[in-house]
């Protein structure tokens, strides 16, 4: 049902922008993590929008996205607890689950590593402030803000000693419905610089910067993140007559 809406709003907005004959479509790839996080994962983006000039210089360009963000938490130590062979926890006479000892008699603690993956239906607004550098070659400098609402993604744990079987070696979970404390909401600032080519092209990069807490604190997550995301972008401009029109008369100077 979710995977419908997106595709529904996606083809919307090509319609609109289509009508209007400003269509760009943009691909993104780079990092992201949380600002707390131990390490970034990787991170993509596709999009597609419609830009809208306003004076001589500036545009407003509203995009609608599929973007993957997420982060990596930093290892941790966790008891190897015994399990029957019928995938049962064994429990000591304490009332406490046993746990693997090695040959010398001491406790054995596996190595846990996770990482997350988060997808996110994201509606982008930024305002684009064109610089003349050459016929047809402009630096765009980009800001604006975003909103985001999650739609999928995965945690990917491996090494949890306190799992059974084959999960001890690695196991996923539904990022927004299986992990506790998940938030689907994000929204932020985005900032970003790119070049734009007298062809159909332009190249950049964006940084978005998250201000909602996407998770609160629960057994699942230990911390509360906010996303942060770095991309290099390459954008193709179905028309490319604004290029041609919008600043001809401006100097380089």
């Amino acid at each position: 049902m979710m995977k419908t809406k997106v595709w529904m709003l996606l083809f919307a907005l090509t319609a609109v922008s289509a009508s209007a004959q400003q269509l760009f479509l943009q691909l993104g790839g780079g990092l992201a993590t949380h600002y707390n996080a131990d390490a970034p994962v990787g991170s993509a983006k596709l999009a597609i929008g419609n830009e809208w000039e306003f004076g001589k210089q500036w545009s407003f360009a509203p995009a609608l996205a599929f973007v993957g963000k997420g982060w990596q938490d930093a290892d941790t130590m966790t008891p190897d607890w015994v399990y029957s062979t019928d995938g049962v926890l064994q429990m000591g006479a304490n009332g406490q689950p046993l746990q693997r000892t090695d040959a010398e008699g001491n406790l054995m603690y596996s190595k846990m590593g996770r990482s997350t993956t988060t997808n996110y239906l994201q509606l982008d607004l930024p305002i684009h402030y064109y610089l003349r550098v050459g016929d047809h070659r402009f630096w765009r400098f980009t800001g604006g803000v975003y909103a985001a609402y999650g739609v999928g993604g995965r945690r990917r744990t491996q090494g949890d000693g306190r799992e059974a079987g084959a999960r001890k070696i690695e196991y996923h979970d539904a990022t927004f419905t299986r992990v506790e404390g998940m938030r689907r909401w994000d929204a932020g600032l985005k900032v970003g610089v790119a070049y734009q080519f007298p062809s159909a092209f332009t190249f950049g990069a964006e940084v978005d910067f998250g201000a909602l807490p996407v998770n609160r604190r629960s057994e699942d997550l230990s911390k509360v993140g906010r996303n942060v995301s770095a991309m290099l972008t390459l954008t193709y401009h179905f028309r490319r007559h604004k290029a041609y029109t919008r600043l001809q008369d401006v100097d380089l100077d």
